[in-house]
């Protein structure tokens, strides 16, 4: 039998100093039209000066989002962030935004 279900999926948005953006992101995302049980956002803070929880905190009702935080600033190392705090370990595409 085949499974017919949407696939399971990670969205992996690396930000840094950008708050505004990031909760429009958040608003995009949260108004995909796919069953939010199939898909997470893991928002990746790159060490920046502004918070981004409050961003996070404002779309948790919508989305099942979480945070990770980046100990360095190499940009390209946040999408590996991303990936190792998904929790579908489905990571056959990512997804990126902002």
């Amino acid at each position: 039998m085949t499974d017919t279900r949407p696939p399971r999926f990670t969205i992996v948005i690396p930000t840094r100093d950008r708050p505004r953006r990031l909760a429009s992101c958040l608003e995009a995302v949260s108004r995909l039209r796919f069953p939010r049980a199939r898909f997470e956002a893991v928002v990746v803070d790159d060490g920046g000066l502004h918070s981004i929880d409050p961003a996070v905190t404002a779309a948790a009702d919508r989305i099942d989002a979480a945070v990770a935080r980046a100990l360095t600033d190499p940009r390209a190392h946040t999408r590996d962030i991303g990936g190792s705090a998904s929790s579908r370990r489905c990571a056959d595409a990512v997804i990126e935004a902002l």
